[in-house]
């Protein structure tokens, strides 16, 4: 019986399954093996009537930076002021992304005209 756990990398799936072929043609009752391909971890088990795989990662690597917050005379967690809205100056993809939405509501969301759902 296969046993799957995949979280990720759904690929490599015949890859794993070519891994379970040869260890049951080993002629062990149990073995394991497992393999890093680019960032997908695949583990391969198996033992009398059972064979498991787990294959993990492969996600989307989504790199975003925000920007800069203004600080206005440094932080000093002793004044009140420390902790005042200050100026986010957005930077690179963040201003890109952020140049779509227009206004803001009154839970101050910013609303996406493209987008048929409010744009939240």
């Amino acid at each position: 019986m296969e046993h799957r756990l995949i979280q990720g990398g759904e690929q490599y799936l015949p890859f794993a399954r070519s891994c379970v072929a040869k260890l049951k043609g080993l002629g062990m009752p149990y073995a394991s093996q497992q393999y890093e391909i680019d960032g997908v971890s695949i583990k391969v088990r198996i033992e009398p009537g059972h064979e498991y795989i787990r294959i993990d990662g492969g996600g989307l690597e989504l790199r975003m930076d925000s920007g800069v917050v203004e600080l206005f005379g440094g932080i000093d967690v002793e004044s009140p002021d420390s902790f005042a809205p200050r100026l986010l100056h957005e930077a690179g993809h963040a201003a890109a992304y952020n140049a779509l939405f227009t206004g803001v509501d009154s839970n101050r969301w910013r609303h996406n005209p493209a987008n048929t759902n409010a744009g939240h």
